[in-house]
């Protein structure tokens, strides 16, 4: 069984990483908006489109566009398995709580 000392480590460690990990998903996600409507201002004024919309259509078809969407998609994965090792760290930490306890109580019980 890990010291409390090493659990308490890893369970800060993944749990940072987890907040470092969604904190960057967020930022990517935040800004796709943005994004969109600076490249429907572009197409509108670059290529001389009539309307906004063929304008935004122009935009969502650009590859800055796709690849800030790919960005996003790879970050909420990494975020999501950031997420998943500070559980598995949390649930493992649990698991020791618990065999602890019961290791305790097993002790008392002995004749």
């Amino acid at each position: 069984m890990k010291p409390p000392e090493e659990i308490f480590r890893a369970l800060l460690e993944s749990g940072n990483d987890m907040a470092e990990q969604s904190y960057n998903y967020r930022l990517l996600d935040d800004a796709t908006k943005s994004i969109l409507a600076q490249l429907t201002l572009e197409a509108k004024a670059a290529e001389g489109v009539g309307s906004m919309a063929e304008a935004k259509d122009i935009a969502l078809s650009a590859s800055t566009y796709r690849d800030h969407l790919k960005a996003c998609a790879e970050a909420s994965r990494i975020a999501e398995r950031a997420k998943i090792r500070y559980y598995s760290t949390k649930s493992y930490a649990d698991h020791c709580r618990t065999a602890e306890a019961s290791h305790r109580a097993a002790m008392g019980s002995a004749p």
